[in-house]
This record gives C-alpha cells, sequence and structure tokens, in this order.
C-alpha cells in the first residue's frame, strides 16, 4: 500500500547525539543528521541535518542536493571563487559534480533532498564514495559498506546449502548431525581452555566423512 507521511516541525526534530564532523577544517565543527523518508528504488533520501559554526569542505560527486535551511546562517563557496549567504527559510541547490566550501556562521540546521541519477551503478552500493551512518546524512560523512545484491545473493546461496546439508544429516544420522552442523551458524566464539577458535561457515571433518568413515 502507498500512502501519505507527515513529521513534526523541522526545529523540533531531534536528531540524536552529534559527532565530530569529518570533514571540518576549522571550528571543531559538531554534526547531527535523521533521515526521514528514503524512496524504494534508493533514489531519494530526505532528511534533517545540523551543524555548529565552523568551516568544512564538501562534494556531490555522486548526487545532487537540495537543502531549504531551517535555522541558521550559512555561506556557500564555490570552486570559482563565488560567494553567497543563504539564511532560514532560503533554499539551495547543489548540482551533481559541485565541490566547495560551506561556512556556518551560526548552530545551522536544514532540510536536505538527495538526488541519486536512476540509471547510475551507485543504486547498487558499487561506486559510493560517501555511505551511510546510522543517524547521519549520505551527503556529509563516510561509513559503513553499502548494500551490495550480488554480495547478498552469495550468502543466500551459502546458507541455502548449509540448510540443505542440515537437513540431509539429521534425515541419515538423526538430530545429532543438526546439533554439529548448527554449530557453523554460530559466532566466532574462543575457548580459553584449548585456545580453539570456532569459525562459521567452515565444516567439520566429522561432517565431511562418509557414513561409513564415521562408523570406524
Amino acid at each position: 500500500m502507498t500512502d501519505f507521511q507527515t513529521f513534526a516541525h523541522l526545529a523540533s526534530i531531534d536528531l540524536g547525539e552529534p559527532d565530530l564532523k569529518p570533514t571540518s577544517i576549522s571550528g571543531d565543527q559538531l554534526e547531527a543528521s535523521k533521515t526521514l523518508w528514503t524512496s524504494p528504488d534508493g533514489t531519494l533520501e530526505v532528511g534533517v541535518w545540523e551543524c555548529t559554526p565552523g568551516r568544512f569542505t564538501a562534494s556531490r560527486d555522486s548526487n545532487s542536493e537540495t537543502c531549504h535551511i531551517v535555522s541558521g546562517r550559512v555561506s556557500l563557496h564555490g570552486p570559482d571563487g563565488r560567494s553567497e549567504d543563504v539564511g532560514p527559510g532560503e533554499m539551495l541547490v547543489l548540482p551533481k559534480g559541485w565541490k566547495g566550501e560551506w561556512t556556518i556562521h551560526e548552530k545551522t540546521r536544514k532540510l536536505y533532498i538527495l538526488h541519486f541519477e536512476a540509471g547510475d551503478d551507485v543504486r547498487f552500493g558499487r561506486s559510493l564514495p560517501n555511505f551511510v551512518i546510522p543517524g547521519r546524512s549520505r551527503s556529509e560523512a563516510p561509513s559503513r559498506r553499502p548494500w551490495d545484491p550480488f554480495r547478498d545473493s552469495y550468502r543466500r546461496m551459502q546458507r541455502n546449502r548449509i540448510l540443505h546439508r542440515c537437513s540431509a544429516l539429521k534425515s541419515r544420522h538423526g538430530s545429532s548431525g543438526l546439533r554439529r552442523v548448527a554449530t557453523l551458524l554460530a559466532p566466532p566464539v574462543d575457548d580459553e581452555a584449548t585456545s580453539a577458535t570456532r569459525r562459521p561457515n567452515r565444516w567439520p571433518s566429522a561432517c565431511l566423512q562418509s557414513p561409513a568413515a564415521r562408523r570406524r
């Protein structure tokens, strides 16, 4: 079902604890943000971002950005030396490929809309220079590895193989075989007594032996 969504006043939305801004070049800036909505195809992201005074570099290598200043005052500096002040109630657009700097004159909050082109491989996480940090804007900081459908498909294939093997062992050798294979799905556990570490996705040698060899 497709339906509309509403959000609280942008000035009152809780953005969580701020973090140091990695691209800050002056002012020891702190930033916080919250993603409000993402389109199903991943080409649009809408959120709120806030930053303390200072100056930082920015680049829109993989997306364009539209911003509406909710509170505060900023100056944008383009690569050609042009500067422009933007204040509350005003909007700015940063096209894909733009590089420059922001000067935050006072604590500023903005509504941002990121737009990724539908035909860009960036949708599939194969060429993103900036990833998403939980609670942060994808436009502002690097983060975790993005979703990769090829990697996830491989993991599903491996999981199905394990489940199939589990069923086969249980049917031929009872539940004990299933219990042995179940350890494959557990996280690594260090055994201080034996200094051995169980590793996932590695078959125990007993499971790889033939039934006749296991009876010896």
